[in-house]
């Protein structure tokens, strides 16, 4: 009786332990881009939520180490790219204009969290079962002269959202709020 008690211990622990593992985020997911290495890393970078669920407001955070300062002028792009190589989606943000600290920036290890309201609209007659879609995200910090401080890729996913038009026919929507 000890042993199959043992044994039932050990396949909940097993699945307890697997469970966590899953439900815990993804912070390996984005990779450096082609090009690099570039000055400053980024060592973590997480969206929440994920995926991202219209509604809801979206921030991203990363942290990792600046080599080389931030000027005033630098500016974070985030960019979704889909399937076909287009760009659905373009964000330009100064980065000294929306951090709590006055720039340059200097050298030294970094954590931020920025809010982002992404505005995408698309309309489709397909069937409304479909499963959130995969973008491909590009994020990168330049500075004033357009060179390249930290460039990050990976995969991000977008939840669709369905609605029914006034004439019946239902329409799919998605964008990140």
């Amino acid at each position: 009786m000890k042993d199959i008690s043992c044994f039932s211990f050990t396949i909940t622990l097993l699945l307890l332990i697997i469970t966590i593992n899953a439900l815990l985020p993804d912070e390996t997911k984005f990779t450096e881009c082609e090009g690099g290495p570039y000055p400053n890393t980024i060592s973590n970078f997480q969206i929440n939520p994920d995926p991202l669920v219209i509604g809801q407001s979206a921030s991203y955070t990363f942290n990792g180490t600046r080599n080389v300062e931030i000027l005033e002028g630098s500016r974070i792009d985030f960019l979704l790219i889909d399937e076909n190589n287009e760009i659905i989606f373009k964000n330009m943000e100064y980065i000294c204009s929306i951090v709590n600290e006055k720039c340059p920036l200097p050298i030294g290890n970094y954590e931020f969290t920025y809010g982002l309201n992404l505005n995408i609209l698309e309309e489709s007659s397909e069937n409304v079962d479909m499963p959130p879609k995969t973008f491909l995200l590009y994020f990168t910090i330049k500075d004033p002269k357009e060179i390249i401080l930290s460039c990050i890729q990976g995969p991000v996913e977008l939840s669709y959202v369905y609605t029914a038009s006034f004439n019946g026919n239902k329409k799919r929507y998605f964008h990140l709020l």
